[in-house]
Parts: C-alpha cells; structure tokens; sequence
C-alpha cells in the first residue's frame, strides 16, 4: 500500500467525517480505522438504543454497518451511492455492548462493486453480516 494512497483515505475520512458528525454525534459513532478498500467504525449500545425485548435495535446494527461499508467503499476517493444492501442478523446485541463494524471491498467494477461488512460486539461474537453493491459516481471526494 502507497502512503499516497493512505494519504487519500485519511482525507476522504477528514471530508466525510465532517459532513456526517451530527449522525455520529446522536449514536456515538467512531472512526477507528480506514484505508484503501477498508474501514472499522465502533459504538457503545446505549439505553436508547434497545428495544422492549432489551436488545439493541436491528437499525443499529445496520446503520454501524452502513457507516463502515461508506468509508470502504470511498476510501480510494470515488463518491459511490449504494444500489442495494442487505443484512443478516447472528446474534442480538445488548445494552453496554462495544459494536466494531468491518468493511472489506471485496469486488471493484469499473462503474459497481461490492463490500462485505461484519458486526461483532467487544466478546468477537457475530452480531450481523452485511453485504452491500455501490455504484461508483465518477466524482472525487477531495481534490488528490
């Protein structure tokens, strides 16, 4: 991997995280790490997150992963739109539970593609897999 490359990523994420703090402030969301074709993003279940079955809400999950598959997928600076995205759920998540979201591109097309995402909670138990097809929208993020 080029620094340059990393250098990319790192801006996208500067670009991005920006225009999405207020989302991530409201469910306290966390950038851990993004490089090329690659992201993890963490939050901690809050009371407000759980349902009446005292489990975390399914669009937590989802949404962590959603976060993850964004930054993967625009990591090499080409703002993509999802064109579908599905999710299974492993395992419920509970109140305290320290979610970490992978995201791993694994097919690049010259217009789609595809990213496989892992939600796995502090104990490394599945908690959903996440598959989701972006098209690329042929528009740098930031100028490289």
């Amino acid at each position: 991997m080029k620094a340059s490359d990393v250098a990319i990523a790192q801006a996208v994420v500067d670009k991005m995280s920006a225009a999405d703090l207020q989302i991530f402030d409201l469910l306290g969301i966390r950038i851990a790490s993004v490089e090329p074709g690659r992201a993890r993003v963490k939050l901690k279940v809050r009371e407000d997150m759980v349902n009446s079955h005292r489990y975390a809400h399914g669009g937590i999950a989802y949404t962590l992963a959603d976060t993850a598959f964004a930054y993967a997928c625009s990591s090499e600076n080409d703002s993509i739109v999802t064109l579908s995205a599905h999710v299974v759920y492993t395992k419920a998540a509970k109140q305290d539970d320290e979610l970490t979201a992978e995201a791993v591109v694994t097919t690049r097309g010259s217009r789609t593609g595809t990213c496989d995402v892992e939600v796995t909670n502090q104990h490394g138990d599945v908690i959903a897999r996440y598959q989701g097809v972006y098209f690329r929208r042929g528009q740098p993020i930031v100028e490289a």
